[in-house]
């Protein structure tokens, strides 16, 4: 019992970073995303984003790289 208490509480662990690790990876496009759009708004117009993401990410980077080469 003890050790399948242990390898249970273990296992929570490990898909509780597991889950932190995940969810950093997939909100940090995001993050820099709205950091750009920041920038954008002060009035740079040199910025873009070198970001190589897939699906709808990419496109909405891909999109926001095109704004800003019309912008200027």
């Amino acid at each position: 019992r003890l050790s399948l208490g242990i390898f249970s509480v273990g296992m929570f662990a490990v898909s509780i970073i597991v889950s932190f690790l995940l969810a950093r990876q997939l909100s940090r496009p995001i993050v820099l995303l709205a950091q750009a759009t920041q920038r954008i708004s002060r009035g740079e117009t040199d910025v873009v984003l070198d970001l190589r993401e897939e699906g709808e990410m990419g496109i909405l980077i891909e999109s926001f790289n095109q704004m800003t080469k019309d912008l200027k």
